[in-house]
């Protein structure tokens, strides 16, 4: 299955986006950010014993080093836009963009 950003957003009651990003296309979906394979999301859930926010460093470390796979001379990365939900005061939901 593939979804756009704005059809993620719709089912998650994600928070609207400008420019031409909403169209961006995933293939995978994840809540575990060992498994993020390229074209993928990395849903960051907080549940009763996991806090899936502890785990977005680890997620950027992972998709910066499957780039490096492919790509050489890596120096440098770019968190192109780190956007998120609030819910009663506190961080629900976050999405990084690298």
């Amino acid at each position: 299955m593939k979804l756009s950003l704005l059809e993620i957003l719709e089912a998650t009651g994600g928070g609207e986006v400008g420019g031409t990003q909403v169209g961006n296309v995933y293939s995978t979906f994840h809540t575990d950010s060992r498994e993020v394979l390229q074209g993928g999301v990395f849903f960051a859930l907080r549940g009763a014993e996991m806090d899936g926010h502890r785990f977005v460093d680890d997620a950027i470390r992972r998709a910066v080093a499957k780039a490096g796979e492919t790509v050489r001379h890596l120096d440098w990365f770019e968190v192109g836009e780190i956007r998120g939900h609030i819910e009663h005061g506190a961080i629900a939901h976050r999405q990084v963009t690298l």
